[in-house]
């Protein structure tokens, strides 16, 4: 199975949880000093998606419902949830629950499916982002946390390692993973050499191989953390920083990035800010209920999954303009 180039990143639907409030408050730390925010002058754009033309749809790999929807391509899955990882070749991986069980398969138009990793959770599986490989936590306790890494074409195990405390993989290419936690900080996994090394010892929580960046916290974001975000290859030189928001997503090449309070826990904020990779305002947006999956279409268009009181859409949000790019559908209950 050959694999396609990577593509801006696809739409996810994650499952939904307790509603969090957000202070919309927010203080804008540049390079360790507190900078004059040269885009405060533009309002934020309240996104009520009744009210929002219809634009184009989603132009990644997305999910409506329990469907994969890439095009023309329609794929409906077998289970009462499920949440897409990405494309991989021809198919697409996807996590799907079925009798209160979830797992992670390969699914392609015409094929069977191939599951890939069994009874595990959609927080312990990370796709890679050149779609050729999973990692996936096999065991995580006081221990520590084990990893395997697993081939999507077939299913087997290529490289597995141990770790301290209970980190995840923030991202994967070409063999090469990410690994960051609060225990041991980044570190770079080279699966096939099977060696690791230390990037930084702070808390890392987020992570883009291909576009050369990471993020992380000083320390403890409850005790007064900032969050840093550098290139993954110089991460003692700051491009960002930030003591009130943290980074939900890089845009492909790395250049912008979508925050929410450092905090945002839950079912998701009601604030959403874009900005360059260095911190200026592009834009910000509110949402009347909360923002479900963030996510970038390409590197200049966000796409917000923004829940209403009734009504939830997904909406493609520019610098300086926004719009619906999916039907309106109920809001889930809570």
């Amino acid at each position: 199975m050959t694999h396609r180039p990577r593509r801006p990143s696809s739409l996810r639907v994650a499952a939904l949880a307790a509603l969090c409030a957000i202070t919309t408050a927010t203080a804008i730390v540049n390079g360790g000093s507190e900078a004059r925010a040269r885009s405060a002058a533009a309002p934020a754009q309240s996104l009520q998606p009744t009210a929002l033309a219809r634009g184009v749809d989603v132009r990644v790999p997305h999910l409506e419902g329990t469907t994969i929807v890439d095009g023309d391509v329609r794929i409906p899955l077998r289970g009462r949830d499920a949440v897409l990882l990405g494309e991989s070749g021809d198919g697409y991986v996807v996590m799907v629950r079925q009798a209160g069980v979830w797992s992670a398969r390969y699914i392609a138009a015409g094929k069977q499916a191939r599951v890939l990793a069994a009874r595990t959770n959609v927080d312990r599986v990370m796709l890679s982002s050149d779609g050729g490989q999973v990692a996936v936590i096999t065991r995580q306790n006081r221990r520590g946390t084990a990893i395997e890494v697993r081939d999507v074409a077939t299913g087997e195990v290529v490289g597995g390692e141990r770790f301290a405390g209970y980190p995840r993989v923030l991202d994967m290419l070409d063999g090469v993973a990410i690994v960051g936690g609060w225990e041991n900080g980044a570190i770079r996994w080279d699966v096939a050499a099977d060696t690791t090394e230390a990037i930084t010892a702070r808390p890392s929580y987020a992570a883009d191989i291909a576009a050369n960046r990471l993020a992380f916290f000083t320390k403890d974001p409850y005790q007064g953390g900032c969050s840093v975000v550098s290139r993954l290859t110089k991460p003692g030189v700051a491009l960002w920083r930030s003591c009130r928001e943290a980074v939900r997503a890089f845009s492909p090449n790395g250049r912008r990035v979508l925050t929410v309070h450092k905090l945002a826990d839950g079912l998701g904020p009601n604030l959403v800010r874009a900005r360059t990779i260095t911190g200026e305002l592009v834009g910000t947006y509110t949402a009347p209920f909360y923002f479900g999956t963030l996510a970038w279409e390409d590197n200049q268009h966000a796409l917000l999954e923004v829940a209403g009181r009734k009504k939830t859409a997904t909406v493609r949000c520019s610098a300086t303009a926004c719009e619906r790019a999916s039907d309106l559908r109920p809001t889930p209950a809570i």
